[in-house]
Order: structure tokens, then sequence, then C-alpha cells
């Protein structure tokens, strides 16, 4: 008796430490249709997140005592018990019906500028700075119209609003070719995003015949603020004063319920700088609750063609819709953003590997993103890693390898069912699958129907991470960078090489424990080594990112032995940051940079006793394959 007794209560207590994964659709009651980017809210843990295009949505509830509440501008705030929530996998949610508490009467439209202008004074007041996760996904889709080779003059024909390519005889139509999603830290001062700070990526497959990186757009599309004027976007009412607001934009007031006005916008004189749409501003805080801006063929845009090579592409009917919604349950801070643009894109170059036949095409690009907003003041804990440059997402991807963990511990927005199908990704809600493969410092991309690494590299970064199989050579100096005569004499030989090396530190909170993983990496940009070369020199710059990798890997043990708490593994990282500075430099010394034998061979010694490679033989050995 008292074992089945030990039994169920081990069994109870373990349950009591099972998250429950809840999944559904939330839709309109009347139309039955599914209502995109709803908030979903776990009222006792304050976690939330959202519906994605279809409605559907997923979410993780640490007990079945749980309240799960959705809430939709225009519509009644709906709550629904965990515990009660297998009966409701499709919520439906109520549009508002309000019985007027008052009636205003105007003469004219002049109060609508008025609301706009004290709207406009609320959000330049507020000064407060908050930081959040931030979840971003763009898919991008191609239409090639087009294609000329100008070497043979010939094009391809249209037929019935068809396009086929007459050297493949291939039909054209409007695949996927991007889809991006990434995680960040958001730095938001009032409702404005200041700053993206990189966690971690992902892609889907591309086709690698058609190429086309959406490599900014993230930057571009969450610093627009919509009341602070942008010379790279179309303005809006909220960037004027009164008089000037109402000399460019009309106003209309679309409905008011008591509570929120609902007024459209449009520019008097069709200008293509200037965007229309309609905004929600509460009347008792005058906050937004939600802007839409939108224009067609805009003169003004965010984005330019890549510069490769000296190809002249152009981009050409530029489309863009901007949908800002902010959250009245926390300061009318940005919840989140939905945006789209479409181009015409003129390309005189053929893909991204370039060949001896060029090309030009003629494409259609359309594109869909997201920014989502949450846990405000929870943010990630960053990458342990220093760089110095705003580098696109994809370069980032290639930095910071894919992290399973983290993807599948956060209640992101779910892919579509057309996503899921595009990349090929079965049933299921879990976005946590990755298409992409940092291999030898390259982005490489999966081929989504055979799911076999294509090999090519599409982003070459500068960073090196460790690899036993790998050696780094030096690769011949430029004329800026040649050995001058007097090298020896040289007071100061600082200038004369630089090895930079960092230990790349992922820390993740999964659930009620930390996880730690760290990479050596090489930072070819900042280094250089310009004493004369020889076998010595060669196998000192490997000895000294071998002495890196040493204690990297006293590091890992050290943290995977233990659990630390956040600020422990502070003072791991950083003391193995101090030993690492301590033992390289002691071994640059003795070596006299790689040039004493004697103690290159000592340290030669202690690399091959801790990581069993021998430098010096190695590098012998390449040298006598050169000769043959």
């Amino acid at each position: 008796m008292k074992y089945k007794l030990l039994i169920l209560l081990i069994l109870v207590s373990s349950s009591c430490f099972t998250q429950i994964s809840i999944i559904g659709t939330v839709k309109d009651c009347q139309t039955k249709q599914p209502l995109a980017y709803c908030n979903v809210y776990i009222t006792e843990t304050k976690k939330g997140t959202i519906t994605n295009a279809d409605g559907l949505f997923c979410i993780s509830a640490d007990t079945i005592e749980g309240v799960l509440e959705f809430s939709y501008l225009g519509y009644e705030t709906k709550t629904i018990f965990v515990s009660d929530w297998k009966n409701n996998k499709i919520v439906y949610l109520q549009k508002n019906n309000y019985e007027l508490p008052e009636i205003e009467i105007h003469a004219n439209n002049d109060y609508l500028y008025d609301i706009l202008i004290e709207s406009r004074k609320k959000l330049q007041k507020n000064k407060n700075e908050h930081v959040s996760k931030t979840y971003y996904a763009i898919e991008t889709k191609a239409h090639l119209l087009e294609v000329c080779y100008p070497d043979t003059k010939t094009k391809s024909s249209q037929k019935t609003g068809e396009i086929f390519d007459k050297e493949n005889s291939v039909e054209k139509k409007e695949k996927t070719i991007e889809l991006l999603e990434c995680l960040y830290n958001a730095s938001i001062i009032g409702s404005k995003i200041t700053n993206l700070r990189f966690r971690n990526g992902k892609v889907f497959s591309l086709p690698a015949e058609n190429y086309f990186f959406s490599l900014n757009t993230s930057t571009a599309m969450s610093q627009f603020c919509f009341y602070e004027k942008n010379e790279l976007f179309p303005s809006c009412p909220f960037q004027y004063e009164k008089r000037n607001m109402k000399k460019i934009f009309d106003m209309e007031l679309l409905s008011f319920d008591g509570n929120n006005y609902h007024i459209a916008f449009y520019p008097y004189d069709n200008s293509k700088k200037k965007f229309s749409g309609d905004v929600w501003i509460e009347k008792q805080s005058k906050q937004v609750l939600k802007i839409t801006l939108m224009i067609d063929s805009a003169e003004v845009f965010p984005f330019v063609p890549p510069n490769f090579s000296n190809f002249n592409d152009t981009i050409k009917n530029f489309n863009l819709y901007f949908s800002n919604s902010f959250n009245p349950t926390k300061e009318f801070l940005p919840d989140h953003t939905v945006f789209e643009y479409s181009f015409t894109y003129v390309s005189r170059k053929d893909t991204i590997v370039l060949k001896s036949k060029y090309k030009n095409t003629i494409t259609d690009i359309k594109s869909k993103g997201l920014f989502y907003y949450y846990d405000y003041e929870k943010p990630f804990i960053l990458p342990y890693f220093t760089y110095d440059f705003d580098f696109y997402d994809y370069y980032l991807l290639s930095l910071f390898p894919y992290n399973r963990d983290l993807w599948e511990t956060n209640d992101i927005v779910q892919l579509t069912e057309s996503q899921k199908t595009v990349c090929g990704i079965g049933g299921g809600v879990n976005n946590s699958e990755n298409h992409c493969l940092i291999k030898d410092g390259q982005l490489c991309l999966k081929d989504s129907d055979s799911y076999i690494y294509s090999g090519i590299g599409v982003f070459m970064f500068h960073y090196i991470f460790w690899s036993e199989d790998k050696r780094v050579v030096l690769s011949k100096t430029s004329i800026m960078d040649a050995i001058t005569k007097d090298v020896q004499q040289t007071p100061y030989p600082d200038q004369l090489y630089n090895i930079e090396v960092q230990i790349l530190l992922d820390v993740t909170d999964v659930r009620d424990s930390i996880v730690c993983k760290s990479w050596t990496v090489f930072d070819t940009m900042k280094s250089f080594y310009k004493y004369e070369e020889t076998e010595l020199t060669r196998a000192f710059l490997n000895i000294y990112f071998d002495i890196c990798e040493i204690e990297r890997r006293k590091m890992q043990k050290q943290l995977d032995e233990n659990k630390y708490s956040l600020s422990e593994i502070d003072v791991v990282y950083n003391s193995t940051k101090a030993e690492m500075e301590k033992i390289t430099k002691q071994f640059v010394m003795e070596t006299d940079r790689g040039r004493d034998d004697k103690f290159m061979k000592k340290w030669n010694k202690y690399v091959l006793e801790n990581l069993g490679i021998d430098n010096l033989e190695l590098i012998k050995n390449t040298e006598k394959n050169k000769n043959k």
C-alpha cells in the first residue's frame, strides 16, 4: 500500500511541471472568417502571442487553472479557462455593439485635425524607454515577367498572361523565393522602435535559380515612425502641424463608438510622396490604437538594389502598406506591425553566382512581413560576442548558429498552412525547423525537394569557426600591406601583427534551466601578419587559434558541470576571456611572434596534447605537397 501511494505522489508531482500546449483558431462570429493578428493572453503568467494570417495560434500554459483572454480591435474581449479549452478549439469573437453615450455634432471636419494634433503631442511627449522580445518574419514571392540575353537578343514571349523562358521552355509562375524568421531585442522609446539587436534567425528553402534577399528590410521597417518625418518614406498627417496638415490632407470620420474615433485621411493631390490611410484613436487617452498607411507607385521608398559588380539594377512601381497596432493594456506600447510591399525589379545580371553569360530579367516582387513585440522588460539573453557593424540579417544568420532550443520554447507567431507547404514542413504547429547550414564561413541553403544542401555559399562572412579539420592560412598581402625592408627594426611590433579571436557564447533560458553553447571564432578582418612568412609563422596563427579553443573547452566543461545563474555565467565567461588573453600573450612573447623555433615546438606540443593536432607537421606536409 505504501508503494502505491509513493507512485501516485510521484505521478502527481511530475504532472504539475508539465506545460499545456494550447492550439486553436480565432474567427469572426458572424462571417466565420479568421481574425489575423488577434491578441491571445494568459492572464496569470502575463504570457501572450498573436494569431497568424489564418487566425491560428499556439501558446503554452503552466497550469490548467489559467485563463485565456482574446482581444481584437472592434470586437468584444472574450475569456476562456484553460481547463475548458478542449471544448473550444475555435474561438468566435463578437463585434462590439455600442449604445452611444453621447452624440457629437460638428459644423465641419476641423475637429478631426485637432484630434490628430492632440494625439501627436501625446506621442511626442512620451520618452519612456522599454525593451521587448521581437519576432520578425518576411515572405517574398516572385513572378518572372521577362528574360533577355543581350548576346543572342533572344527574349521570352508572353502568351495569355503566362510567361515562358525560351531557353528551357519552363512556365514561370509566382513562387515563394524567401521566407525568413528572426528574433531580436527591440529598444523602444515611447511608441518608436529605436534599435533591433539580433538574437537568432532561420531561413527556409530558396530556389537556387532565382536568389532574392531582403537584406535590410527589418531595420528599415522597424525604424519607420509615423509621427516623425523620414526622407526615405512617404509622409503622413501626424508629421505636420495643423496648418500644413489641413493644406495637404483631407479628413473623414468613419465611425465613433463613444470610446474610439476611426478617422480616414487622404492627400488632396494624390501625391506619390504621401500616404493615405486611417487611424483609430482612443478618445479619453488621445492614444493611437492602430494606424494603417498605404501608397501606390511611391516616388520615395527605403530600398535600393544591391551594388553587385556595378550592375545598374532598378526598382519600379513601388507600392507600400503599413499597419501599426498598439496595446492599450500595456501603456499603448507597440504590439505588432504588418507590412506589405511590391515592386518591379529590373536586373541586369544573371544570378548571385556570376556566370560568363549574363541575362537581363524583369520580375514582380511581393513581400509580406510581420513584427510582433512581446514579453516587455523580459528581453532575450543576447549572444556573448562583440561586433562593430550593423550587419544584415543574413550575415548575422551565418555568425550566430541556429538555436533550436530557443525557437521551441518561445510562443512565436505560427507559420500559415501555405507557408508550411512551401517549406515542406509537415503537420503540427512547430516553427523550429531550419533550412540553412553554416559551412566554412558561408550560409548554405537546402533544396526544398531533395532536402540536400546545395553546397552553394550565399553569404561569405569574415568570421571563421574553429574546426580540427580546417587550418588558417595567410592570404597574399596587398601593396599597402607589403612587408617593409626594415621590419626587424620596427619599434612598434603591434603595427606588424594582430590576431583577433573571440569566444562566442550562446545562453538560452529553457524553462527552469539555462543551456550554454560556445564556439571559438577567428576574425579575419581584424587579423593581420606582416612578418616574413615561414613554416613557423604559418603554424603560429593556428597554434594561437588552437590555444583559444583549449580555453573555450575548459569553459564549456565548467558550464556543463554546474547549474550556474546568469550572473555566475557572466563571471565564468569574463574570467575565461582574461585567461585566454593572458595565455595567448605569453605564447606570442615566448615565440617572438612565431619566429622562435624552440618555443614554437613547446607550444605545438601543448596543442598536440590537448587537441591532438600537430600544426608543425601539418604545415611541413602542406609545403611538401606544394613543391610536388
